[in-house]
């Protein structure tokens, strides 16, 4: 979670590249800085599992396409 703590209290802060450089801004203390960084947790996590799905896709198009390439393309094509 991107909360920093001093003290007692904490703070939400992020990590924004801008102009080429990484900046940190701040975003809020307390309870808003609280539900802030929940809310960037369940959209990282959101977008992980979003990638893990795409990948998992490709692979399996990808093997599709492998075995119908060493079927020789002859798929449906028997006699009877």
């Amino acid at each position: 979670m991107p909360i920093e703590q001093r003290g007692t209290a904490r703070y939400f802060y992020r990590s924004e590249r801008r102009d080429g450089r990484v900046r940190r801004v701040y975003y809020g203390r307390g309870q808003l800085a609280e539900v802030l960084a929940a809310l960037e947790t369940l959209v990282r996590q959101a977008h992980a599992e979003l990638q893990t799905a795409r990948q998992a896709a490709v692979a399996r198009s990808r093997a599709a396409e492998a075995s119908e390439a060493t079927d020789g393309g002859e798929r449906g094509s028997q006699a009877v």
